[in-house]
């Protein structure tokens, strides 16, 4: 039986997509600096709402690697070969292949670089059920956490050291998934439900004070391993993930039926597709984009989102497809 789904969560999820769609295609600088405060983090954070398994038993770790590193490979492999077309002068073929089996984080992938989140995701999954079984205790459940994420902040700042398959990256999204988790578990809570429940007013206020925090922390961008001040990641992440939560919610309940609403839905219930293969039609979209060359920023910025609505129209269409039984498990299905 199919799992009745929550509107505004897919809302999210989907809204979630589009900026990284975006964010692919460049839209600017200020742009970027803004969606990398939290488009990432919101993942983990709705990972660990839906937490339920955290044994580390065959079955459970089995159920992860077909949901996740089956996919990561398959459609790192796939796009291999576009990569190589469009990169035939490129002195070392072989560095993109290799960084897929090692450092997923470097800019040097194949055309999918955003499949570097299956496997931070993995990992976190992992790394979190760990901890859930390891500490019985809620303080010491705790304090491992918060040791992961100094761990995962400490290694890239400090020590110029990235692990392989975005696993330092997973020491810091523990901590979003925790929160996630534990939010959910103590969803009855009365000061719980509040922080879930804000009106218009305190969502604008709220998104207008989180949005002047982003721009006065640094640049942030879990792929990089660059948090800049990290009491105002943390603050600006969550903060933003209170301000988009609520404000998804607000949007399902008051037009859940609108068409713009409904599909933003179907992106975020088959997110799977657009992670893995936006890039490759970004990739297309800048191509004809550099041909065309138009000087103009306004008009740039014009031709950019209609790129960005064509592309997800195609995929659109390619995750209906593979929704079909026979290739589901090409995404995890």
């Amino acid at each position: 039986m199919q799992k009745e789904r929550i509107g505004y969560i897919d809302i999210v999820r989907g809204l979630a997509i589009i900026l990284m769609v975006m964010g692919h295609m460049d839209f600017g600088y200020q742009f970027d600096y803004y969606i990398h405060a939290f488009h990432m983090p919101v993942w983990f954070f709705i990972s660990g709402w839906f937490q339920k398994n955290n044994h580390l038993g065959f079955q459970n770790v089995k159920r992860k690697i077909h949901k996740l590193i089956i996919p990561y490979f398959i459609w790192g492999f796939l796009q291999y070969p576009v990569w190589i077309l469009f990169n035939r002068s490129a002195n070392n073929k072989l560095e993109p292949l290799m960084n897929l089996f090692w450092e997923n984080t470097n800019l040097l992938m194949p055309i999918a670089g955003a499949l570097w989140f299956l496997t931070c995701l993995f990992f976190t999954e992992l790394i979190f059920a760990f901890i859930q079984n390891k500490f019985k205790n809620k303080i010491n459940k705790t304090a491992a956490v918060f040791i992961m994420i100094i761990t995962g902040f400490s290694l890239p700042h400090y020590f110029q050291i990235r692990l392989p398959w975005a696993i330092d990256v997973s020491f810091v999204t523990v901590g979003f998934m925790a929160i996630g988790y534990y939010l959910k578990t103590y969803f009855n809570n009365e000061h719980v439900k509040r922080f879930f429940n804000l009106s218009i007013i305190e969502i604008i206020v709220l998104g207008i004070i989180n949005s002047a925090s982003i721009f006065v922390n640094g640049y942030v961008n879990l792929r990089t391993g660059s948090y800049s001040c990290y009491f105002l990641f943390w603050i600006n992440a969550i903060l933003a993930i209170v301000v988009f939560w609520n404000a998804c919610r607000i949007v399902d309940h008051k037009c859940s039926k609108c068409f713009l609403v409904t599909e933003i839905k179907f992106i975020g219930r088959y997110s799977m597709i657009y992670l893995v293969l936006n890039q490759l039609l970004v990739l297309i979209g800048n191509r004809i984009l550099y041909r065309l060359q138009i000087g103009n920023i306004a008009v740039v910025l014009m031709v950019k989102a209609i790129f960005v609505l064509l592309i997800m129209v195609i995929l659109h269409r390619i995750a209906l497809i593979f929704n079909l039984r026979r290739l589901s498990w090409m995404i995890g299905k």
